[in-house]
């Protein structure tokens, strides 16, 4: 399968992993935010309209690396990489140039410095997917896969132990990254679970959900 999904453990929220995973969305998100921030009445009309044609322009930026990934979304991982790094990149480049040159306009404290500052900060994470075609855009992914363990996570609020807890979050990445590879948790689980007893450890690789092949 030429559009698997490769799903690193530290990418499921515990021990203040989650923090690790900010994404180009969630920017996006912030900067949504402080465009809606800036329309209370107490802010001078022209700044507003100024304010706003920074928000508008980042936001482009990042329409313009939403539209690139929807053309890449279904290439091999070697093919996406290829085109991110010829057409994705200098984008984002121009973002970041875009970030530095208009920061100091803005007001510490303020909407708008808080959501550049916050793209500034994570930059780094926010463009690794440009070096890396198995990673996605977004954690968009992972924030559904979690979203059942964040509804219910007062009934598992005390694993027990920081071993207990480091395997819990084993387990959920598994499960969570089975389903995204298209398995049923179960299957996979109970066809691993079977295998481990008499599977080589140099193949141990060959059990990870996007790897994985049922037994014939």
């Amino acid at each position: 399968m030429k559009n698997q999904i490769k799903v690193p453990l530290n990418m499921i929220p515990a021990t203040g992993t989650y923090e690790k995973s900010t994404t180009l969305r969630e920017e996006a998100n912030a900067i949504v935010s402080f465009a809606l921030a800036l329309s209370t009445p107490s802010i001078d009309p022209q700044i507003f309209v100024e304010l706003n044609r920074k928000a508008e322009m980042a936001l482009e930026f990042i329409r313009g690396l939403y539209r690139i990934e929807r053309e890449v979304k279904e290439l091999s991982c070697e093919e996406r990489l290829a085109i991110r790094q010829t057409r994705s990149k200098p984008v984002a480049q121009l973002m970041y140039k875009w970030l530095m040159a208009h920061r100091p306009q803005i007001s510490d404290g303020s909407a708008g410095a808080k959501a550049m500052d916050y793209t500034i900060k994570r930059w780094t994470a926010l463009t690794r997917f440009l070096d890396d075609g198995q990673l996605p855009i977004d954690n968009n992914l992972i924030e559904n896969a979690i979203r059942p363990i964040a509804l219910g996570r007062s009934n598992w609020l005390f694993a027990g132990s920081l071993r207990a807890g480091k395997r819990s979050v084993a387990i959920m990445s598994l499960i969570q990254s089975a389903k995204m590879n298209g398995h049923d948790p179960y299957l996979y689980l109970k066809d691993v679970l079977e295998r481990l007893p008499t599977h080589k450890n140099h193949l141990i690789h060959e059990l990870l959900p996007h790897r994985w092949q049922p037994q014939q």
